[in-house]
């Protein structure tokens, strides 16, 4: 999978495009079947709706507010992300999760509805720790305002939070408000060659569990090396990175450049000609597991840890997908397929088995009854129901 190659999208023909929310509030008073998309950065998110209409948010674009003495903006959902940072950095600030696709034009919408992060989640947390508010068109075609524009906000439920993720099935995001940080002036990265798997595992629990305040932790088991970053003032950089090797007891490898972690916020950390890559939560006894089946699949499959190994990117073509179906459902874990190139679509981005109890499901399907009482948005992702416990 090259750096330049595209994945695919609807045809233009397949979407239609809002050219307003009060077209937005009207369609879904119509009865309208829709599901939003943006810039398709994430198709396969959209691949299964087949009874909606997709429905283009890339004319509602722009910043409509910037306070940089604030640490807060606000634009619309169609805005590029590229020209959110163009304009943060022009004001030495930065969104911290290091959002994802950004090269390929992902959308600020896109984003908080796919509820992808990039690795630098791991310091200051993801998309929800940062969003503050959100306007949202409901099933009912109501345009709801939601959270506040100011950091100390604590009014009500935190509705803008439930957004992040829900995929255009709770409602439609129109306006968007994010907190944001000063961008550090200084950034030092270093890698760890380990041993093994279990040796790299060990080395990220370290690092997690120790005091420097890592800004990402990242694992590549091609290079079986466990790479971190810091930011900061340049000279508490280099006395924590010294203080890390020693700590560590091995030599740390710092790098010359920081285009590592660009690499992975854009996926493109993967050169194979894998048709899908999905994002798989996980932990450190799963990611053993996972670098077992990678191994046994080597041609077809590969993977790369972020976050400390809360999260494995994976990279993986159609000819492994039943295997790796049922070794999801063997460990109960699920992986969300959004990116694809060629072969047979995927009709359903959802792999393996997402458990949640029937506690849990009911107040899912309560919440998506009351954001969209007329289903005017595609139902909530498939899981599979347990017994409580």
């Amino acid at each position: 999978m090259s750096n330049d190659q595209k994945f695919p999208s609807a045809d233009a023909g397949d979407v239609q495009v809002a050219s307003s929310v009060t077209d937005l509030q009207q369609r879904v008073r119509d009865g309208q079947k829709l599901l939003p998309v943006g810039r398709q950065t994430k198709a396969p998110l959209a691949a299964f709706a087949v009874d909606y209409q997709a429905i283009s948010l890339n004319t509602l674009s722009g910043i409509q507010e910037y306070e940089p003495s604030e640490y807060t903006f606000t634009a619309l959902a169609g805005t590029p992300l590229s020209e959110i940072v163009a304009a943060l950095a022009s004001q030495r600030q930065y969104l911290p999760f290091d959002p994802v696709l950004i090269d390929q034009g992902a959308t600020l919408g896109g984003t908080v509805g796919s509820g992808i992060n990039g690795p630098g989640r791991q310091r200051y947390g993801g998309l929800r720790d940062f969003i503050l508010g959100a306007e949202i068109v409901t099933g009912d075609g109501h345009l709801v305002s939601t959270g506040g524009k100011v950091v100390k906000n604590a009014a009500g439920f935190d509705v803008p939070k439930l957004m992040v993720g829900s995929c255009g099935r709770l409602g439609i995001l129109t306006s968007l408000t994010f907190k944001v940080f000063p961008a550090p002036p200084f950034q030092l990265s270093g890698g760890v060659v380990c041993q093994n798997v279990q040796d790299a595992c060990q080395v990220i629990a370290q690092l997690a569990a120790g005091r420097w305040e890592l800004d990402a932790i990242d694992f590549d088991p091609q290079a079986m090396t466990v790479y971190f970053r810091l930011a900061g003032p340049e000279a508490a950089c280099l006395q924590l990175a010294a203080n890390l090797q020693q700590h560590l007891g091995r030599e740390v490898v710092m790098l010359p450049e920081l285009d590592h972690w660009s690499q992975i916020a854009q996926l493109r950390c993967f050169s194979s000609s894998h048709s899908l890559v999905a994002r798989l939560p996980a932990d450190l006894s799963l990611i053993k597991h996972l670098h077992q089946f990678a191994h046994q699949h080597a041609d077809e499959f590969a993977y790369r840890v972020s976050v400390a190994g809360a999260l494995a990117w994976l990279s993986f073509s159609h000819g492994v997908l039943a295997e790796f179906q049922a070794f999801l459902s063997q460990h109960q874990a699920a992986a969300l397929v959004i990116r694809q190139e060629g072969g047979d679509r995927v009709t359903q981005p959802l792999l393996g088995a997402r458990q949640v109890s029937t506690s849990q499901q009911s107040v899912q399907q309560a919440i998506k009854l009351a954001m969209d009482p007329t289903q005017a948005f595609p139902p909530l992702l498939d899981f599979v129901p347990v017994a409580a416990q």
